[in-house]
């Protein structure tokens, strides 16, 4: 009588074990999108959102940064673009309604909307690797402990 009951406990321990540990409908699986008009094989050092549209920062080739916009996140389009650098950017966030890149030599350039950038006074000329807006300010840090802030809309060396 004891084996009895242990073989009709077992089936239920392995169903019980088999849910709690399996990967199945509840595990958080992203879902992948086909990217239409975004190049396959395409280099992004960034991507942030703002003022209605997702804003990706691609790659650089030939002395020129290369920006895609989408309203959706699903449909890309190459953005033509004013007042750009030269310069290599190498990261980019968004706050305070404005779009803000930084890259080599210490540039910073900031954005409404992804087309037209304006350049920035940032005071090094120490290669700037990321950006971040942080509690109501950017914060750029770069080579040799470089570290700008800014309280403002636009980022400038302290």
């Amino acid at each position: 009588m004891n084996a009895i009951r242990r073989l009709t406990v077992m089936p239920f321990l392995a169903l019980f074990s088999f849910l709690l540990f399996s990967n199945n409908s509840q595990s958080q699986i992203p879902n992948i999108y086909a990217q239409v008009g975004y190049p396959v094989g395409t280099s992004s050092n960034a991507t942030a959102y703002g003022n209605s549209i997702y804003l990706v920062q691609g790659g650089y080739t030939s002395g020129s940064n290369k920006y895609y916009s989408s309203s959706n996140a699903t449909n890309w389009n190459i953005v033509t673009t004013t007042g750009q650098t030269t310069k290599q950017m190498n990261f980019m966030v968004f706050g305070a309604n404005l779009f803000v890149a930084v890259g080599n030599d210490g540039t910073i350039q900031t954005s409404p909307n992804g087309a037209t950038w304006t350049t920035r006074t940032s005071g090094t000329s120490n290669h700037l690797h990321k950006v971040y807006f942080l509690n109501s300010k950017f914060f750029a840090i770069g080579l040799n402990r470089t570290l700008l802030t800014s309280t403002s809309r636009i980022v400038t060396g302290k």
